[in-house]
């Protein structure tokens, strides 16, 4: 689920509520796919990789090619996986006029 669904879906249940002054958060984990990790010689029993530093989708996502790396052509599986949790928080006020505000904060991201 992206920032964006995890907001709209907020959003909805909070219209769908009658609390006045209603504030709520939602926590995502987005994954980065940083370095490639794939050993090219371990068929001669020695290390050495690419040197591909950023996972790039070779297509849409949703495709099968979404899982391949444009740039060095591996499976998305070799690409080391950086975790980072979003904590979005909404607060809704009700008054002569409906408006709602959000605000994004990043806590310490882990990292696998």
């Amino acid at each position: 689920m992206s920032v964006a669904d995890s907001i709209e879906k907020l959003m909805i249940d909070m219209k769908e509520g009658d609390e006045q002054g209603a504030k709520k958060e939602v926590k995502v984990t987005m994954n980065k796919y940083t370095e490639c990790r794939k050993n090219h010689a371990a068929h001669i029993g020695k290390f050495a990789v690419d040197g591909c530093c950023e996972f790039m989708a070779a297509g849409e996502e949703g495709s099968a090619a979404a899982l391949t790396c444009a740039a060095c052509m591996c499976h998305r599986s070799f690409h080391k996986m950086r975790s980072e949790i979003i904590v979005i928080e909404i607060l809704q006020h009700y008054g002569k006029s409906s408006c709602c505000s959000s605000s994004v904060s990043r806590p310490a991201s882990k990292s696998n």
